[in-house]
């Protein structure tokens, strides 16, 4: 993956896990909900064919869960 397509990668995970307007911010200032969904929308980056996850949703409020 090129700089590039990561960028447009990593602005669309920050999209689709509500995470846009934090995006400029420091990770250690996010809440722990928001690293949580820092953490998933890290593991797609790279758009692996298969992901394990244990217990994703840990951490989540509700409406994100169901969002994830």
């Amino acid at each position: 993956m090129t700089t590039a397509q990561a960028k447009v990668r990593a602005r669309e995970l920050l999209a689709e896990f509500d995470l846009t307007e934090a995006a400029g911010r420091l990770a250690k200032t996010y809440s722990g909900g928001m690293r949580r969904r820092l953490d998933l929308s890290a593991s797609l980056i790279g758009r692996p064919a298969v992901v394990y996850l244990d217990e994703p949703t840990t951490g989540l409020d509700p409406a994100k869960r169901d969002d994830v």
